[in-house]
């Protein structure tokens, strides 16, 4: 004896495979795309963090940068290197001049209102990231105590 199944039922079964299909992939590529971006602020917060690290402690002696409210600068022997937020980047310019020229500097990270202030031996850095939550850094400089 021949079963014979109903088209019905075959027209059902198979459209509640789409559906599960459909839906699993929707699910995969939200998963992929939380994670993606995830990794990408990550990455972001960890560059900003280390770039300051870096330039802070390279400059790290007497009258070594100059904080402004929004410009951090850092005298070497014949150029300075600026380091400011434009256009919604923290960017960093090397010249001759210690003057921001416009479109001219290296973009490092996403960011915007970027802040500086110093405090004796401490430098305060805030800022927002690409998701707008307000980040703080704090950095200690052993050479400012000797400041005036």
């Amino acid at each position: 004896m021949k079963r014979v199944i109903n088209p019905l039922i075959q027209w059902i079964l198979l459209g509640m495979f789409a559906q599960t299909l459909i839906f699993s992939l929707y699910l995969g590529a939200d998963f992929y795309q939380s994670m993606n971006q995830t990794s990408n602020q990550s990455l972001n917060q960890r560059t900003i963090l280390h770039y300051f690290n870096h330039r802070l402690n390279q400059a790290d002696m007497n009258n070594g940068f100059s904080v402004q409210d929004n410009l951090l600068m850092i005298e070497h022997e014949g150029y300075y290197t600026l380091i400011y937020e434009e256009g919604g980047y923290l960017v960093e310019q090397v010249s001759e001049v210690n003057t921001i020229l416009e479109s001219s500097g290296q973009r490092i990270a996403l960011l915007s209102n970027l802040k500086y202030e110093e405090d004796q031996n401490q430098v305060y850095i805030s800022y927002l990231d690409s998701l707008r939550n307000k980040q703080e850094l704090t950095f200690t400089i052993r050479s400012m105590r000797n400041r005036p």
